[in-house]
């Protein structure tokens, strides 16, 4: 009788557990419904997949996954841990539509499915920007386009309403150098408008003028003579010169550390002069030539501020003193005395120097920016090199005009027909400046150039002939043309005659503004008329 009854307590038992395990199976499965297996596919937005993500796919599923079909084949051998997941890399999607499926086992439970359907889409919207006219640099401005229908637009992290296809965005002053609009469709596929903004370029008829010119009467006080008589209405001041010293009083503080700053005069003060007599101030900045920070890099164990020989010495051209572009040190330091001297009051920063050394580039090494690029492959590091000076033009002008003041750039004569020779890549440049002063000294063309037998005697077909490459490279771009002429002896005397041919024969070609060099600060006054602006 208890064998009959311990029998019947062992079938109960079984029934219960049965039904219990019955109920886990059911409750279990209603809850695997419910709850998703966790999967990743990397560029997944809405059912879509941009191009850029479909070109290199990347699946991540949870460990336990016991199967994972891409397009009905089961990729889960190929499979890499991944932190607590595992990652999946298959060939590349095709245009059209996808599946993925995973399954992940559960110990004493049904295992759970998951499929995610999905289609590339590679094409990026559509958008257009239309062009933007000339502004002064105290006015804002307004950039307008197309989008196309479902794409979002921003311009930085600022979304931009779009109404019928149609936006219009009001920029507020000073004027940017460039406005970027990013259109992203629903896919994540992006199309980027970047729109220049050119601004109206002042009358320019300027002189250079040296920090130690500044503070000697007998050379500031014709100078400013011609500024009162409108035979000139802009001075070149410079902040900083071919020998890395730094003229006036300064707060940036690597030109205090390396015993740079000379104070000679209060930048502002002189820029208020200048100011109150009718002129405008072109502040220039000779930024990679430096013998100052360029022996206080080499002794102090920057040495990567530095171009160097193969060999990892100091390059011996300008006394060891060419900077490397690539430098976040000589970057910064170009940036900080530019903004400096446009708090100041400079209307206009002029870059000098923004190029590599001229001579063979396989005596040279740019640390960092070279690294990597083969010896033999030159062209390759020409455009690392070129692409460096862009980079820090760009990220100046940009600055620049944020503060209100605009910006240029002093090239060589040869870079319009020979950039290579110096990183000076003019139509990139032109892009990325308000102007461009090449400078044309005849004097410093080899007899022959351009079929002109002898340049330093021929002023006028000289500066003809090159500014003619200039027009014809910067054509299209923002910047305008403000070329540098000789008013210096050179071989040959030059006089009121010599000077004013380079300047009527820029005329003639519709270049209207010029800067005149002399190191000496003694200019040719007679060369120059009197105008009202």
């Amino acid at each position: 009788m208890q064998q009959v009854y311990r029998r019947r307590r062992i079938v109960a038992l079984a029934v219960v557990l049965a039904l219990l395990a019955s109920v886990w199976w059911v409750i279990s499965t209603a809850l695997g419904l419910v709850s998703q297996v966790p999967v990743e596919v990397k560029g997944l937005r809405d059912g879509r997949m941009n191009g850029a993500a479909a070109a290199a796919p990347e699946i991540r599923v949870p460990r336990g996954t016991v199967r994972l079909d891409v397009d009905g084949v089961d990729l889960l051998g190929t499979a890499e841990p991944d932190g607590g997941r595992l990652l999946v890399r298959p060939p590349a999607f095709g245009e059209g539509k996808h599946k993925v499926s995973v399954t992940k086992g559960r110990f004493l439970r049904p295992d759970r499915s998951r499929t995610l359907s999905f289609t590339i889409d590679a094409v990026p919207p559509e958008l257009t920007a239309e062009p933007v006219a000339a502004v002064e640099r105290e006015r804002g401005v307004v950039v307008e386009g197309t989008v196309e229908k479902g794409a979002t637009l921003r311009v930085g992290s600022t979304e931009i309403d779009v109404r019928d296809g149609r936006y219009e965005l009001e920029v507020p002053a000073p004027a940017p150098a460039e406005v970027v609009v990013t259109a992203t469709d629903r896919a994540g596929n992006e199309t980027v408008a970047r729109v220049p903004v050119p601004s109206i370029q002042p009358p320019t008829r300027a002189v250079h003028v040296s920090a130690l010119a500044w503070v000697t009467p007998a050379l500031r006080d014709p100078i400013i003579e011609m500024l009162e008589e409108g035979r000139i209405n802009a001075i070149q001041l410079d902040v900083k010169d071919e020998g890395g010293e730094v003229g006036h009083t300064t707060k940036v503080p690597m030109a205090n550390e390396i015993g740079a700053a000379k104070e000679r005069f209060v930048l502002k003060d002189a820029v208020d002069d200048i100011h109150q007599r009718g002129g405008r101030v072109i502040a220039r900045i000779v930024a990679l030539r430096d013998p100052k920070l360029a022996e206080a890099s080499w002794e102090g164990g920057r040495r990567d501020d530095l171009v160097q020989t193969p060999e990892g010495e100091r390059f011996g051209a300008y006394g060891g003193g060419f900077l490397n572009s690539g430098s976040k040190t000589v970057r910064d330091y170009t940036m900080d005395l530019a903004v400096e001297a446009a708090e100041a009051g400079a209307d206009d920063i002029l870059l000098d120097y923004i190029r590599r050394p001229d001579g063979n580039l396989d005596g040279m090494v740019f640390p960092k920016l070279t690294e990597g690029v083969g010896t033999e492959a030159k062209k390759d590091r020409e455009k690392v090199i070129e692409d460096a000076i862009v980079d820090q033009v760009t990220e100046l002008h940009g600055r620049m005009r944020s503060l209100g003041a605009r910006l240029g750039a002093s090239v060589y004569g040869i870079a319009a027909s020979r950039p290579e020779e110096i990183a000076q890549d003019i139509p990139r440049l032109a892009r990325h400046t308000d102007f461009l002063s090449p400078m044309l000294y005849p004097s410093h063309w080899g007899k022959g150039e351009y079929g002109i037998a002898d340049p330093n005697r021929s002023p006028g077909p000289i500066t003809t002939k090159a500014l003619e490459d200039f027009q014809a490279e910067m054509k299209g771009t923002p910047a305008a043309l403000v070329p540098w002429f000789q008013d210096f002896t050179l071989g040959i005397t030059y006089g009121a005659e010599e000077v004013r041919a380079q300047i009527d024969a820029a005329a003639e070609m519709g270049v209207k503004d010029f800067l005149l060099w002399d190191a000496q600060c003694s200019y040719t006054a007679a060369a120059l008329s009197r105008q009202q602006s």
